[in-house]
């Protein structure tokens, strides 16, 4: 199986080649490499990636869903933070991470790439 569900279920991404298992006792899984970059393929979208809008690099730049190209706004490094968190990093902007906007927790509130703030 290489699905990873988040703790809190809002979403579900396949890694393509990559079997995850869930962290354990607060340590990265054993299928999480630091330092690899990943492709992340919604489960529910066959075929796309997560994608850094229009390859910009800059702070508050939309994150969607877009046809796999195997491009640099497609790569994610994940970072291990403790206790079973991680960051991901986008590969064309590796100061900024993946964020939610204004950190509100609301359904429907958008997703970006945001300055590390660690």
């Amino acid at each position: 199986d290489n699905t990873t569900t988040p703790a809190n279920g809002d979403a579900t991404f396949i890694i393509p080649g990559t079997a995850l298992s869930p962290w354990t006792n607060g340590a990265p899984a054993a299928g999480v490499l630091q330092g690899v970059v990943y492709e992340l393929e919604p489960q529910c979208a066959p075929g796309k990636r997560l994608d850094v809008a229009g390859g910009l690099s800059a702070a508050g730049t939309n994150v969607q869903t877009w046809a796999a190209n195997g491009a640099t706004p497609q790569g994610w490094r994940l970072e291990h933070q403790g206790g079973g968190w991680y960051e991901l990093i986008p590969q064309n902007s590796t100061g900024c991470r993946l964020d939610v906007a204004g950190g509100v927790d609301a359904n429907g509130t958008n997703v970006l790439i945001w300055t590390d703030n660690n």
